[in-house]
Order: structure tokens, then C-alpha cells, then sequence
């Protein structure tokens, strides 16, 4: 149960800046947001 609780360090980092991103670019965070892309980044 315990390996389901943790969080990939790559994936913290992804989210701490998509949230620093649309806080200080919204407009630029919507439009990374709607790229259709298999990547995850």
C-alpha cells in the first residue's frame, strides 16, 4: 500500500511548475494545456 502512496519526484516537479507557470502566465498555461501531445510533459 505504501508504493501507491508516493509521488515520482519528475511528476512533483511537472505540477510545482505548471502551478507557478499559470499563476504567472495564465493565458500561456491554457494554451500548453490544450497541446495534444503522448508526452506528459
Amino acid at each position: 500500500m505504501e508504493d501507491q502512496d508516493k509521488v515520482e519526484p519528475d511528476y512533483t516537479k511537472g505540477f510545482n511548475e505548471g502551478y507557478l507557470l499559470a499563476q504567472q502566465n495564465p493565458e500561456l498555461a491554457e494554451r500548453l494545456a490544450n497541446i495534444d501531445s503522448d508526452f506528459i510533459r
